[in-house]
């Protein structure tokens, strides 16, 4: 008995985190191709089409859940605010590490943390006052 309830509760867990870090996944990717588009047009298509392709993967095992992020090595150089000879760019947006971790410690940290036991009580509870509410039928 004590067993099967961790494993619905792990079940849980794992549904929920799993749409978490999906929606963590396609915003941060939308929001990096906007960055993208509107700072870095005069860039090769080749980072473009790598963000365009949804670089992302959600891999759920039973102990853990994961966000993969499959990106180009050239993004992060993009985030320098200095050229390579060592001037100021014009033109200057955070597209790698300042979105990257915002998203990750800002959006899905605070709704794994916060917003998982309200999830849990709408997935378990809400079923359940469905039922409740039906007559028994013998």
């Amino acid at each position: 008995m004590l067993s099967q309830d961790l494993n619905s509760k792990k079940f849980a867990f794992s549904q929920i985190a799993s749409g978490v870090l999906y929606n963590t996944g396609s915003k941060l990717i939308r929001q990096q191709t906007d960055i993208l588009k509107t700072y870095y047009n005069r860039q090769t298509g080749a980072t473009l089409a790598n963000l365009s392709s949804q670089p992302f993967s959600v891999v759920a095992s039973s102990q853990r859940v994961t966000l993969l992020i499959k990106y180009l090595s050239s993004i992060r150089f993009l985030d320098l605010k200095k050229t390579s000879k060592g001037k100021n760019k014009k033109v200057y947006q955070p597209i790698y590490n300042k979105p990257l971790y915002g998203f990750i410690y800002g959006y899905a940290y605070s709704r794994l943390r916060y917003g998982f036991t309200q999830s849990v009580t709408e997935a378990t509870i809400d079923p359940l006052k469905i039922v409740m509410k039906k007559p028994i039928e013998l």
